[in-house]
């Protein structure tokens, strides 16, 4: 091995210094070489070293990227394939496949040294239209969907220029994954939340309501109830063709048409009714008083005229704000939504001015910001959306009004779905927006959850479609009821094994627990890279940890969808999991061995023994 290492090692220092030869000599594109530093190459076949950009001395191929059509047979498991464990630019080790037993450390890796078969098809697939990547727990759905990502700015380059969105449903998975195209040298990359600007969450009846698509429609009919209070109905209806703000300027001139024409009448009419009697009659006067009433008094300064006629109509036709529309039909839902809504369901909508945003405020903020033409709206090249069987049918509004050209990667699996009005079939979600027009490649192979853990979570969704695992570690999932002081301990314990902990609890019960255990790591802001955090069902989506405690799962149970809501609580682990329930009355004993699982759920297996099956992808 140690020849092996130092062959290896001639060739690294070979490809490191012709990387610095390039830096020299393209300064346009040191940027981009820098991002290869880290792990230059991390593999080669018998003919092919393959690693995160193309290096080439002539006509001499020193390194293939890995996204280019040459570095396929590294990955189509036609050619046998060596990965190299590097530190810096030293060599440390050789491996013919990754290894699982490795910590978490609270960011996503990439995974271009060990994209398997599956995963590389789907990542090199059609770049047109709307690719759904499907599969379970620990598939990879959302490192593959981001190496396509990656994969399309390498071959198309001209995508940069109008960028690629990526979209996660939690501040806690960006930051988890936000690291990864960065590492893989691409910039042109903005990755956001739909919960940005959110301060709260509405109850579950409420989120529902405003996440229908209903809401749409009725947003459209308050804008139009605002603008049926202007003067002036014809110029109006001229107007609406246009965004509302950006259709001042047509209404505008639609008013002063319309009273320029309302004069010229008004002057055709008195020139020919008996003109020769208007002066006798005091008809000059009264023609004088009528235009002054129209706000056209005849003046030597036309301008003036039309400065004025402007200044009106703009006041008639203000500017409106995204905030004000939805406002007004919070204000009174009774009076904008009859024959849309129930009114219980517009008791439901009802709420005063100057409320907090909740997240299932954003998707009307951002079609209201659609209906008034607000400035900000930005489209975007490809988007890439991943947890997606949480977006609600508003929310997928939002997405698609960022992506004209209809290009998107959507990861999910609706078995995961915990959002109350979440997907639960791929056709009804995508149908509004693209019709039948997408198409779905689906990953069978779950890298991550051990078949122990695996095997009780797939007793609460018997249904759901479920990956192969294709490890086992002779660890199975545990449960029993523990005190206050017991939590605190058990914490510890898992800590003290090594890797990273998260305990899990229902969202409103978060900083109760983070307080039992004694941590300030927890909740949005949590910081995933410390040792021990503690997190709620709704923030845990494509995270994983070492050990994994569910404290409360029966609440969780309980909750919205709380069998999809377990299952991925359940499925984050990577070695250990327990699920606990907090005593009400402290017991002060001694913390016991945990025991056998023992309800729905996670029901009871008796330990079995078993090592890693071997690893062929981080999932």
């Amino acid at each position: 091995m140690r020849d092996e290492i130092a062959a290896e090692q001639a060739r690294l220092d070979r490809l490191y210094a012709r990387l610095d030869e390039l830096k020299e000599e393209q300064i346009t594109r040191r940027a981009r070489l820098a991002a290869a530093e880290d792990r230059l190459c991390f593999g080669r076949t018998e003919n092919l070293a393959v690693g995160r950009i193309t290096l080439m001395r002539g006509d001499e191929p020193l390194l293939v990227d890995w996204r280019a059509q040459a570095a396929r047979p590294f990955y189509d498991g036609t050619s046998p394939r060596l990965l190299l464990r590097t530190h810096g630019r030293r060599v440390i080790g050789i491996d013919t496949g990754p290894s699982f037993d490795a910590d978490r450390t609270g960011r996503m890796p990439d995974i271009v040294a060990t994209i398997q078969a599956e995963q590389d098809a789907i990542i090199r697939s059609d770049p047109d239209g709307v690719l759904v990547i499907l599969g379970g727990p620990g598939t990879g759905k959302t490192a593959v969907a981001l190496h396509r990502a990656a994969y399309l700015l390498f071959h198309r380059p001209a995508l940069a220029d109008h960028g690629v969105l990526v979209v996660a449903p939690s501040p806690t998975l960006l930051s988890y994954l936000d690291q990864v195209l960065p590492g893989l040298g691409e910039t042109a990359v903005t990755l956001t939340t739909l919960t940005e600007n959110a301060q709260s969450d509405d109850d579950p009846p409420i989120a529902t309501l405003k996440a229908d698509l209903r809401m749409a429609g009725l947003l459209a009919d308050v804008l139009r109830g605002i603008q049926d209070t202007f003067p002036f109905p014809e110029a109006v209806a001229k107007a609406r063709a246009e965004p509302h703000n950006r259709a001042r300027a047509v209404y505008t001139q639609a008013v002063a048409d319309a009273l320029s024409a309302e004069r010229q009448a008004l002057e055709d009419q008195i020139e020919a009714d008996v003109a020769d009697t208007l002066a006798a009659a005091g008809i000059d006067q009264a023609v004088e008083d009528d235009l002054r009433r129209l706000g056209l008094a005849e003046t030597h300064d036309q301008d003036q005229n039309h400065d004025f006629v402007r200044s009106t109509a703009e006041a008639w036709w203000p500017v409106l704000s995204p905030e004000h529309v939805v406002e007004t039909l919070y204000a009174d839902p009774h009076r904008h939504a009859a024959g849309r809504l129930t009114p219980a369901e517009c008791d439901l909508l009802k709420r005063a001015p100057g409320q907090p945003w909740t997240t299932a405020d954003i998707p009307l903020l951002d079609e209201a910001a659609e209906l008034v033409g607000a400035d900000g709206q930005r489209a975007y090249g490809h988007v890439v959306v991943d947890e997606a069987q949480e977006l609600t049918p508003m929310a997928w509004r939002m997405i698609f009004r960022r992506c004209p050209s209809r290009s998107l990667t959507i990861a999910g699996d609706v078995a995961q779905t915990a959002d109350p009005a979440g997907a639960t079939d791929w056709a009804d979600a995508l149908r509004p927006h693209v019709g039948d027009r997408w198409r779905a490649a689906r990953l069978t192979v779950n890298y991550r959850t051990p078949a122990e853990i695996m095997d009780a979570a797939a007793a609460l969704l018997p249904a759901a479609d479920r990956p192969r695992s294709v490890r086992a570690t002779g660890v199975p999932p545990w449960r029993k009821t523990v005190t206050r002081s017991e939590l605190a301990a058990i914490t510890a314990h898992e800590a003290g094994r090594g890797g990273m902990v998260a305990v899990i609890a229902p969202d409103d019960r978060v900083a109760e627990m983070a307080e039992m255990i004694g941590t300030r790591n927890h909740g949005p802001g949590a910081d995933l890279t410390a040792g021990v955090v503690v997190l709620g069902v709704r923030q845990i989506k494509g995270l994983e940890f070492d050990s994994v405690l569910i404290a409360g799962p029966a609440a969780i149970l309980a909750g919205p969808r709380g069998r999809n809501a377990l299952y991925v609580a359940m499925t984050r682990a990577t070695k250990r999991l327990g699920l606990v329930e907090i005593e009400s009355v402290e017991r002060g004993e001694e913390v016991s061995r945990p025991s056998a699982p023992t309800s729905a759920g996670v029901p009871p297996r008796e330990p079995r023994s078993g090592t890693s099956r071997g690893g062929t992808g981080h999932g």
